[in-house]
């Protein structure tokens, strides 16, 4: 009989062909080999199908659905997986070559345990390669509060498949998905950060922020992802309260607002970028906002400076 793999990678695609063969090769070049790669095609009309069978290595596996949206695409991923630990990977990123090793380490010294690690991950920041922030050692703040305002990212984790069997991808929210998943992960299971950074996050201009505004729905897109926000609060509000403050939810409508104030100024949509600004204050005047608030105005009085640039904001 096959032993089955330690490790299932997903990668949700979409007409991504001229990308994506840097996100296999990554895995193929994994120090450490017991793995599957389960490459779920949502539907794509481009040559995506025959890139991913160009590749002979038996570890990878072709899977086409209808097109979806990437969680039913990873939560198709998911149940197709064989692996104990489940990873995921998006189609226009890599590993380095020792990404799945760190995570063995830890994992065989213990005891193969039901628990979720975590990797840090390197992004582009105004051409230089930064690093994201980590769960900080040791410390006190529950990884659920932690999480909730900052960018942690499904495709750093390797979760064992056991926390998986009653938690998927939210299949109605195409934004901020990932957040509302790991919070619900983190208030039951067991977390561990690894100090250790060994994702690449890219950005490509067809992709994330930069498409969104320039199609010009930013209200619309911004109002998905308070959508989700409150989606995750209304459904899982017994599991959170033990982790999180009572405002929590108010707290992250108003800066996933400020998010967007900010961002649409970058854009030059000041328009936009009021009305999102005072969408912010209308849901609380939070302390820990308040260099922001200020920043935002000094921008928005003397605008022509430019923020950074982000993958995404959701």
């Amino acid at each position: 009989m096959e032993a089955s793999p330690l490790f299932s990678v997903i990668i949700p695609t979409f007409n991504r062909s001229h990308l994506i063969s840097k996100a296999i090769e990554s895995t193929l070049h994994q120090s450490y080999e017991n793995w599957e790669l389960l490459i779920i095609d949502d539907g794509s009309t481009d040559n995506t199908k025959n890139v991913v069978n160009s590749y002979s290595d038996k570890r990878i596996k072709y899977i086409y659905q209808e097109h979806a949206e990437r969680s039913t695409a990873r939560n198709n991923g998911i149940k197709n997986a064989k692996g104990l630990y489940i990873c995921f990977m998006d189609d226009d990123d890599y590993y380095l070559e020792n990404h799945l090793e760190l995570f063995q380490n830890e994992i065989e010294k213990q005891k193969y345990p039901v628990k979720i690690f975590r990797n840090g991950f390197y992004f582009m920041d105004k051409g230089k390669l930064k690093k994201s922030k980590n769960y900080p050692l040791n410390s006190k703040v529950h990884p659920v509060r932690f999480w909730a305002f900052h960018f942690c990212s499904a495709c750093t984790l390797a979760i064992h498949k056991e926390c998986l069997f009653q938690n998927k991808f939210p299949t109605n929210y195409e934004y901020w998905e990932d957040t509302h998943l790991i919070l619900r992960l983190l208030a039951e299971f067991p977390f561990q950060q690894i100090p250790s950074y060994t994702y690449i996050y890219s950005m490509y201009d067809e992709m994330g922020s930069r498409s969104v505004f320039n199609d010009g729905n930013l209200r619309k897109v911004c109002n998905k992802n308070i959508a989700a926000i409150n989606d995750l609060f209304d459904a899982s509000q017994d599991l959170l309260i033990k982790c999180l403050p009572k405002n929590t939810r108010q707290k992250l409508v108003s800066k996933k607002y400020q998010d967007y104030a900010e961002a649409a100024l970058f854009y030059k949509k000041r328009k936009d970028s009021k009305y999102f600004f005072f969408k912010s204050l209308s849901n609380g005047i939070h302390f820990s906002l308040s260099l922001r608030y200020a920043y935002w105005l000094i921008r928005f009085i003397f605008s022509g400076v430019v923020y950074p640039k982000s993958k995404s904001i959701d």
